[in-house]
């Protein structure tokens, strides 16, 4: 609405004036023209309070939405048209749904073109940098909409005004299911923007395409996107300074993008970092001060300087990074996990060499045990710290590249996990780093297409064996490190048993006493500091561990016996020792027990049958203990029955 000068100048001189900002962007389905009130530079934004921090899906979220509705699917014949596609809805100019409250009307004003007046928004605008947290609470509706399905049916996704879902049905199912929602939605107010709406197997949502097939969902990178960005950043590499609007820029796009690529959001974490202190320089007036005592007095707070520490090292490996990942810019999800062997490598390694153990389903299949050769080091580039502490990182990342290789065949067909066991803080940290920047990290992540799943300690826990060493009680140690289970009990145990009983109290001295011994002590002082330390100090604090320790066990000592007790039984039943799949199958459908073939655990799972012919690795089935008078299959049994025979005539 139109406000003459007069009234702004009278009523609302407390007021935020903003220019108007038009962005045009080239859409699929036409010319998109969007309006931006730019509350950022006029100083509106810092006048606004943000309570809530904003959390987005990602397009992660989406394929582990699809895969859930996958997996509650039902039971159906082939020739019922059962399938599932996904659709995508757009509230058309959602921000203008809402209202700006009166009282903040005043901070919504813009200079008219043609005269000295100004323009009044009501509604909410693009630039407003509350309107996605306030449109967002009114999204919340979506949980209303999920409401009306069930998982099996439908499931939805929701960023901002964009939202995906998956259906499943019968083609007649499934239009019914979208019906509801679309009347639901325009029930509530809202107008569905039907020209940007997409159902297929095929989408595209939040800039990612996603293709669903019978068993699997296939992600798209943004080509051209990654392109821009990738031409974005090698802009830089022979600039001193470059502007702060392209840094904001590619902070913005990697903020985006790593969503899609999780790796990347350390180098977004710099970018925002470099930005903030660039921005906080300029409003503070350190900026000018620069200016005054340096000889170019050029004014530079456009601009930021490339070659800083960290920023640097973030872009050259971004470049890196986002060249390899067009290499490979689609990536296909399996939808039912369940059914491939579970395989789980378990490391571990130290500086002078490397292990690991290959578990199928949970059963220990291979191993192997390997020296750190000087020949692997000079490969590895780490000549220099060759049996020293400080290859432990780069050991425990070769241990898993030797794992992969070496059982490459056996893995072929199995869903795998990775699981690292260490206590060096060094490895922990590599390991917790998903986004490093080593080469050959990112060499088998590109070669073997694996998810990893670390099962490591926190540094945190390494550190509680240190104080527990030094003699702080265990509960306390518990209390400060938030254990609320007896885990903490094993840590106090590990610390004790490494704690000498002859050691000195010089290990828990101040760093200054121990830079004050710098003379190498003799034979007599050696003997005569063994008299003073004659296990006084040393002694009283193991007692008062171990004390400790067999109080802190005694609540315990129950649970832990009757978990024995459960595990030999569970030992008695099964046979850990085995290779092959268990004997038995049972259909959790008709719950038929059928007997199992005699399989390896590692082989494809296509290949799992039963004797009487049927391949259970697509049905509902469980796997048994027993003996074979718990088949109840006719032709199992037929089966059993004429081998006997043919044995018999042999």
């Amino acid at each position: 609405m139109d406000v003459p000068k007069k009234v702004v100048e009278g009523e609302m001189g407390h007021g935020t004036i903003s220019r108007l900002g038009l962005i045009i962007k080239q859409k699929p389905e036409g010319v998109k023209r969007r309006i931006i009130l730019d509350l950022r530079r006029s100083g509106g934004n810092r006048k606004a309070q943000l309570p809530e921090k904003l959390v987005l899906p990602r397009p992660r979220d989406a394929v582990a939405m699809i895969r859930d509705n996958y997996n509650q699917r039902r039971s159906h014949q082939a020739n019922e048209g059962y399938s599932r596609e996904l659709v995508v809805i757009d509230i058309s100019d959602a921000f203008m749904s809402l209202a700006v409250k009166e009282c903040e009307l005043p901070h919504t004003l813009a200079p008219e073109v043609q005269s000295d007046d100004f323009v009044l928004f009501c509604a909410l605008l693009f630039g407003y940098k509350t309107a996605p947290l306030l449109w967002s609470r009114l999204a919340c509706m979506a949980r209303f909409l999920q409401a009306l399905f069930q998982g099996g049916e439908a499931q939805h996704q929701v960023y901002l005004d964009d939202g995906l879902w998956v259906l499943q049905g019968t083609l007649k199912e499934r239009n019914s299911m979208l019906a509801l929602i679309l009347t639901t939605i325009c029930g509530l107010g809202f107008k569905v923007s039907l020209k940007k709406g997409l159902r297929s197997t095929q989408v595209q949502w939040v800039g990612v395409r996603f293709t669903i097939t019978e068993d699997s969902v296939i992600l798209a990178l943004p080509d051209q996107f990654v392109k821009d960005l990738m031409e974005l950043l090698t802009s830089w590499e022979n600039k001193g300074m470059a502007p702060t609007k392209e840094l904001r820029q590619a902070a913005g796009k990697l903020s985006w993008l790593s969503g899609i690529l999780p790796r990347a959001r350390w180098t977004a974490a710099v970018f925002y970092r470099v930005l903030h202190e660039r921005l906080n320089a300029v409003a503070s007036g350190l900026e000018d001060s620069r200016r005054a005592v340096r000889d170019d007095a050029h004014n530079k707070d456009g601009l930021f300087i490339v070659k800083q520490l960290g920023l640097e090292q973030a872009r050259s490996w971004l470049v890196k990074f986002l060249g390899v990942a067009l290499e490979a810019p689609v990536k296909k999800f399996k939808l039912d996990i369940a059914k491939y062997p579970k395989a789980t490598i378990m490391m571990d390694a130290s500086p002078l060499g490397v292990g690991a153990v290959l578990l199928v389903n949970g059963r220990i299949v291979k191993g192997y045990a390997s020296k750190v050769t000087h020949r692997d080091a000079r490969l590895l580039q780490f000549e220099d710290h060759w049996e020293l502490s400080s290859s432990q990182g780069i050991v425990e990342t070769f241990s898993v590249l030797l794992a992969l290789k070496h059982w490459a065949k056996e893995l072929s067909s199995c869903h795998v996990e990775l699981q690292v066991q260490s206590d060096s803080i060094v490895a922990l940290a590599t390991l917790h780093k998903l986004a490093s920047g080593d080469p050959m990290r990112e060499d088998w992540y590109r070669r073997f297409k694996v998810q990893p799943h670390y099962d490591i300690p926190s540094a945190a826990n390494v550190v509680a064996l240190q104080y527990i060493r030094k003699g702080w009680a265990v509960s306390q140690v518990g209390y400060l490190g938030r254990w609320k289970s007896n885990v903490i009990l094993e840590y106090a145990q590990e610390a004790l048993e490494s704690l000498a009983v002859n050691a000195s109290n010089h290990f828990k001295g101040s760093p200054t006493e121990a830079k004050a011994v710098t003379k190498a002590p003799s034979l007599a002082d050696m003997l005569a500091l063994g008299k003073q330390l004659d296990g006084k100090v040393d002694k009283e604090l193991v007692n008062r561990l171990q004390t400790e320790l067999d109080a802190l066990r005694q609540d315990s000592e129950g649970a832990n016996s009757a978990l024995s007790e459960a595990i030999k039984n569970m030992e008695g039943k099964m046979d850990t020792s085995t290779k092959y799949l268990p004997p038995l199958v049972q259909s959790a459908r008709h719950q038929v027990v059928h007997r199992n073939n005699k399989t390896l655990v590692f082989s494809p799972s296509a290949t799992w049958k039963t004797a009487c012919g049927w391949y259970y690795y697509l049905a509902n089935y469980q796997f048994a203990e027993g003996d074979p008078s718990m088949i109840t299959c006719a032709k199992c049994l037929g089966s059993a029955h004429s081998k006997e025979v043919d044995k018999a005539d042999k």
